[in-house]
């Protein structure tokens, strides 16, 4: 009955202790595969659409130096015919031009020279990824799009985003923050470069991306657990906004929407925090999600133009673990009987080998206790103090009762001493070495041929040779 309370408690113990290890394991082992699913395809995703942003960034200084040899006459295609009516551009497929109501000679002569552009234009464009390309001056308000597009009445350039965010980095080719298109009023970000003639300011040349194409090109990535990417900004503007946040863009450190705060946006902007380290934050739909951040770098420099975000909701994860562990509780019965079926033959076989072991060494301990006895015997009480081969029982454990038997010895022995002093020897005459010959090698309180004490080593050698035998 004991042996099976004890198999019961060491099964009960291991089940419970399976369950944890189980759970913990599991959980880990999940966890650390997604995030490192999600810094993979954040750390992929960066990369394809940092080479996406690159040719855009490219395209855009190819275009400004277009412009550039064209103010400096170095451009070697001939001039054409400016067009100010969208619909003759149309369907000429060219560029459109607009202005200020009049133009000035200057701005004249600068839209006869830009009219060139039109031959390049449609090589340049690629209608799946931009929405239009264009080129705006200071001088009369010019502006030179392609593809034809109606542009609001008095357009002018110089004061929109992608004009003196462009202006203000001089050499160095831009992205802007979203913003809606002033002719097709959607959603868009632009490249842009500033352009220079004999190294004098004169305007911007600019390609416009739809965050439609944007979107599209990211949410084809599927994330772990229905999850998303998420494209921001370097001032933090989402540019690519998840569904369940509603909206087309927003500020990532607006808490009421997405629920991040702004040390964690300092934390996204700090570039010497890898991609393995995982940003938590819980949406305005109370829903948690586990993020990892990389950096998008186009220009080949350590310039940080955008942060690409991978996230996926943290209770997903965390209802899988449980279905684990709901599965376990539903075979822990079956665990049971198997655990305690094994617990219980291995106690089993560990009590047989106790007793065998136990069995043996009470053996080997009757074995030395009976030697000492007799050796005891021996050392204290030779044979010629009389038969001491066995002791009686009850003086197996009375060492007091062993020493009192000896002094019994010793009386007898003086008893016969006494006797033999006594003894007729002259009436018999007898040999006197024979009648002692047999107590030679015996211990004895005097030496028979001297009254010197015998030595214990050589009484103990003797004793030992004897007990041999």
């Amino acid at each position: 009955m004991l042996l099976i309370s004890l198999s019961i408690a060491l099964s009960i113990g291991e089940i419970n202790w399976l369950q944890v290890v189980i759970s913990e394991g599991a959980e880990k082992v999940m966890n650390d595969h997604i995030y490192k699913q999600l810094q993979n395809l954040v750390i992929l995703n960066s990369q394809a659409i940092s080479l996406e942003f690159s040719g855009y960034l490219s395209l855009t200084t190819y275009l400004a130096s277009l412009s550039t040899s064209i103010c400096e006459s170095t451009y070697i295609l001939q001039t054409g015919t400016p067009t100010f009516d969208v619909t003759k551009a149309s369907s000429q497929q060219t560029g459109v031009f607009f202005s200020k109501d009049e133009l000035s000679e200057k701005g004249k002569e600068l839209t006869i020279q830009e009219s060139s552009l039109d031959y390049i234009f449609p090589f340049l464009f690629n209608k799946d990824k931009l929405l239009q390309m264009y080129i705006g001056y200071e001088l009369d308000h010019l502006f030179h799009i392609y593809p034809s597009t109606q542009m609001p009445y008095k357009y002018n350039p110089s004061v929109r985003e992608w004009y003196y965010t462009a202006k203000l980095s001089q050499l160095s080719a831009v992205f802007t923050e979203p913003y809606i298109d002033a002719s097709k009023r959607v959603w868009i970000i632009s490249s842009s470069k500033s352009i220079y003639c004999y190294e004098d300011f004169i305007g911007v040349a600019a390609v416009d991306i739809t965050l439609a194409a944007l979107t599209e090109r990211i949410f084809k990535t599927k994330v772990p657990l229905e999850g998303f990417m998420m494209l921001i900004s370097s001032s933090g503007m989402i540019i690519t906004m998840p569904e369940s946040w509603e909206g087309e863009t927003a500020r990532l450190n607006d808490t009421e929407i997405t629920g991040f705060s702004s040390e964690m946006w300092k934390d996204v902007m700090n570039t010497k925090i890898e991609v393995t380290h995982r940003f938590t934050f819980t949406d305005k739909n109370a829903t948690e999600y586990d993020c990892f951040r990389d950096f998008l770098r186009p220009a080949g420099d350590d310039t940080v133009t955008h942060y690409l975000f991978a996230c996926s909701p943290s209770e997903p994860t965390k209802s899988q673990i449980s279905d684990a562990k709901v599965l376990y509780n539903q075979l822990s019965m079956r665990l049971f009987w198997i655990i305690f079926s094994v617990s219980f033959t291995v106690l089993i076989v560990i009590m047989t080998i106790i007793f065998c072991l136990s069995k043996e060494i009470n053996e080997e301990i009757g074995f030395i206790k009976n030697s000492s006895f007799k050796v005891c015997e021996k050392a204290l009480f030779p044979d010629a103090l009389g038969n001491m081969a066995i002791v009686p029982k009850n003086f197996d454990n009375n060492m007091f009762g062993l020493i009192n038997l000896g002094l019994g010895k010793m009386r007898e022995m003086r008893y016969k001493i006494n006797q033999m002093a006594e003894y007729a020897w002259g009436s018999t005459r007898p040999k006197d070495i024979y009648l002692f010959e047999e107590w030679r090698m015996k211990l004895y309180p005097r030496g028979n041929t001297s009254c010197g004490q015998m030595k214990w080593n050589s009484v103990f050698i003797s004793m030992v040779k004897k007990f041999v035998k």
